[in-house]
Order: structure tokens, then C-alpha cells, then sequence
């Protein structure tokens, strides 16, 4: 991205590499020195973990960490090596085992290469090749297309939390429902200790308790709030117990 767009390193940014090749590790390094923190092969999971909670987005190639930044919550633009014209298998399409519930944008190359571009099922990961193929198709220009629109989606992305009056902790168990100005359900769901994402456009919104956690009163007031043409929220969205 900063190769692409010289402007972007004015901005204060600090890239955490959890995952990447040496070659491009070291281009970075001496590149970005005063903005890369290597931490290649020198965290556990958890650590990795802990690092990808605090950042803004996860920007990387479709492997276990971008499944570690999805799982903390931390929205993920993913860069894949199989290409839109594969036919894959239902059962082994990355489709469907994507980021799930995290603003998500996905890269790839639109067609196949040489022996890649065979019309058969594909299991794992298409590309035949063993180096960088397929996915060379893919400049730097359309992975700042990526990210802009993930900015866009991060901006709709509307955390909602359950908060247990006594101890302003998040409550887990009360059964939630959301609907826009027109009485459509947008989404029905039950509240955990983490907060719960749903991608919204600008409207007027309502927010119901429709069954309270175990041991705590049922919240009977409604919740009104406005989602603006610029992402931000006008109303207090603070659901008690």
C-alpha cells in the first residue's frame, strides 16, 4: 500500500508483521524502518492474538492469522492466490469459511494462470504453484481499493453491547432485536460478553430487549438512534440491566 500511495506514509502508522515472507519482511524493514515492528516467529498465539486486538485492520494473505484477527474482532483485508474463475468444491470454497461477523474485504486475481486455469474442482488452495503465481496479477493499486472499501465498511460497522447496570460490564444472555424505520427486522440475536457487530446504512434504527438474561428484569425501553451518511450514530444506544 505505501509503495501505491506515497501519501499514506505522512500518516503516524505503525505495521505490526506477524506473518510474511523474509524477502518481503526485509523490504519493509528497509523501506518503513521507523514503522515496522517485526514480530515474526517471535510470538505464541495468544500473543499474536493479543497484538491484532489493538490494531485497526489486518491486512495479509488468507492464513490461520487472519482467522486470529477475525476471531479478536479486528477487521481483515485478506489477499488470496486462487482466482475468481476457479470452481472450487462447496465444501472447500474459502467463501465460506471466511472472516465471519467482522467487516471483511477480500482481494484476488480474476483469472487463473498456465496450468491453474484446468476446468476441475479444487480443494485447498487452487494455485498449483509452488512461488508467488496467480496472485502476482494482483497490484497494489486494487489492494488500495480493497482498503478503502473496508474503510467504508468499518464506518457502517455498529458495535452493540449489553451492559450490566451494577457493574457496567457487558451482560451476556439477553435476547436482542433490531429494526430500521420501517418495522423490518434487520437481525435477532443474544448478547455476549463481546460486542456484537452489524453492518448498517444510514437510517433510523430501533433496538429491543425481547427476553432479559437470567436473573436480571426485562428492559422494556426502546431504543431509538440514527445512523448518519457519515457512519456516526445520533441517540443513545446504551441497553441496560
Amino acid at each position: 500500500l505505501w509503495l501505491s500511495r506515497p501519501e499514506l506514509r505522512l500518516k503516524k502508522l505503525i505495521w505490526y508483521c506477524l506473518d510474511s515472507s523474509n524477502n518481503a519482511l526485509s523490504l519493509g524493514e528497509e523501506i518503513f524502518s521507523k514503522h515496522v515492528i517485526n514480530c515474526v516467529n517471535k510470538t505464541t498465539y495468544r500473543e499474536s492474538a493479543g497484538i491484532l486486538k489493538f490494531c485497526d485492520m489486518y491486512i495479509g494473505n488468507y492464513t490461520g492469522t487472519m482467522h486470529i484477527a477475525a476471531a479478536v474482532k479486528c477487521p481483515v483485508l485478506s489477499v488470496h492466490c486462487f482466482a475468481k474463475d476457479l470452481h472450487f468444491r462447496e465444501m472447500d470454497d474459502f467463501k465460506l469459511y471466511g472472516p465471519y461477523r467482522v467487516p471483511a474485504v477480500s482481494v484476488q486475481p480474476k483469472h487463473a494462470l498456465d496450468e491453474c486455469a484446468v476446468n476441475e474442482p479444487y480443494t485447498h488452495l487452487g494455485c498449483r504453484a509452488e512461488k508467488p503465481h496467480c496472485i502476482t496479477q494482483i497490484e497494489p493499486q486494487t489492494l488500495f481499493q480493497g482498503y478503502k472499501l473496508l474503510k467504508e465498511k468499518i464506518s457502517k460497522n455498529v458495535p452493540f453491547v449489553k451492559i450490566d447496570a451494577k457493574t457496567n460490564e457487558p451482560l451476556a444472555g439477553a435476547s436482542l432485536e433490531l429494526k430500521d424505520s420501517e418495522g423490518n427486522v434487520i437481525e435477532n440475536w443474544v448478547s455476549t460478553k463481546e460486542a456484537h457487530y452489524i453492518e448498517l446504512e444510514p437510517g433510523i434504527y430501533t433496538l429491543t430487549e425481547t427476553a432479559s438474561p437470567s436473573g436480571y428484569i426485562l428492559n422494556t425501553k426502546q431504543i431509538t438512534f440514527t445512523v448518519t451518511n457519515e457512519g456516526t450514530i445520533n441517540g443513545n444506544v446504551t441497553n441496560t440491566s
